[in-house]
């Protein structure tokens, strides 16, 4: 009888052992989707295990724009670079011409990560935080040159950051084209010749002010409703970029174009704070170094299809009014008066606007 329970005593404890051997080889081969986890998990990592060991991620970005417009090409090669830089783990999914809503929708459905992230333009960020607006300061960043070095600049990165408070991660910014002014009335060489008219812009208190400042009566309008506001005369003009005009068509609802350059039109390339933060820093560093190459295509793009949009709205019947450099200095003082209110706004707006104007000597 002794013998026999000696006997099951060894038979339980080689037993036990083999449970407590299995147990560590099963977290030993779990350590690596642990320290890269399913973007549907939600949980933190602390590392990566890189390449394609990792787990799959599919995320989901959308934006209001035609799928010929700059901003969805940017997209677009965000996602390339993406999926090419993870070895086809990271997938993106792109939801364009506003089928998952208006801009300001997109931006809180970013935010309560309802889609993974999106692109849209700053002035719908106005809303959300004055710091933005920085960037569509009337004249401040007025060529392609400066917003080059703007974008390589500490403060920029500093901007981006700044929308962590929201709960979004700004991956960096996508040009769409410097702003100008179409209109179905009349030509518009100065801001007396804009007085009484509807201009639409962006959900932007400072776009509003900047149009009012010109003699403007600004109507902030997504742009999904541009198209049918110039058609129905409930607008009589719009204040966007030549390639918005040429993907959208609003070439065949407007007469005229000036030149106007007042602002660059850059958008956030924002993406859901807990999703970001739930992947690996691998694939974390993956998605801002793609998004960061996806700006620079943008901005080596920009020039060529400005050309080619020109072409484009020129062809269908536009006039095209080049100002003078006095006729668009007239414009220049009539914004100036605007720079005081929106440098008392927030710090980093007054430390962006002074290392811009550094840039520019």
């Amino acid at each position: 009888m002794k013998r026999w329970v000696a006997v099951v005593m060894v038979l339980f404890l080689v037993f036990l052992a083999a449970c407590g051997s299995g147990g560590s080889q099963s977290g030993q081969s779990a350590s690596p989707s642990g320290s890269s986890p399913s973007p549907s998990s939600g949980s933190s990592s602390s590392g990566s295990d890189g390449g394609s060991g990792g787990q799959p991620v599919e995320l989901t970005l959308a934006h209001t724009l035609a799928e010929t417009h700059i901003l969805h090409k940017a997209a677009a090669k965000f996602a390339e670079l993406a999926a090419e830089k993870s070895g086809g783990r990271i997938s993106i999914k792109i939801y364009s011409s506003g089928t998952l809503g208006n801009d300001l929708e997109l931006i809180e459905s970013t935010i309560n990560g309802e889609v993974d992230a999106s692109v849209v333009g700053v002035p719908f960020y106005s809303g959300f935080t004055p710091v933005l607006d920085a960037y569509l300061l009337p004249f401040l960043i007025d060529t392609y040159e400066i917003e080059r070095k703007v974008f390589d600049s500490p403060v920029h990165q500093e901007m981006l950051d700044s929308l962590d408070s929201l709960g979004i991660v700004g991956l960096t910014l996508f040009e769409g084209g410097l702003v100008h002014i179409g209109n179905n009335k009349k030509e518009i060489r100065t801001p007396g010749d804009m007085a009484g008219m509807k201009i639409r812009t962006g959900n932007s208190e400072l776009a509003v002010e900047s149009l009012q400042a010109q003699g403007a009566s600004p109507t902030p309008m997504t742009l999904p409703e541009v198209y049918t506001g110039l058609q129905t005369n409930v607008i009589d003009g719009v204040q966007t970029n030549l390639v918005t005009i040429a993907a959208q068509k609003f070439y065949e609802v407007i007469d005229y174009l000036t030149i106007h350059g007042q602002y660059s039109f850059p958008a956030v390339a924002a993406m859901n704070k807990k999703k970001f933060d739930s992947l690996s820093a691998e694939d974390q560093a993956i998605l801002r170094e793609a998004a960061r190459e996806a700006t620079q295509f943008t901005l080596d793009e920009i020039e060529k299809l400005d050309a080619e949009a020109r072409q484009q709205i020129e062809a269908a019947g536009v006039k095209i009014i080049d100002l003078t450099s006095e006729e668009k200095q007239v414009f220049i003082d009539a914004t100036q008066g605007i720079f005081d209110k929106y440098l008392a706004k927030d710090p980093l707006i007054e430390k962006f606007v002074n290392a811009v104007l550094e840039m520019k000597k």
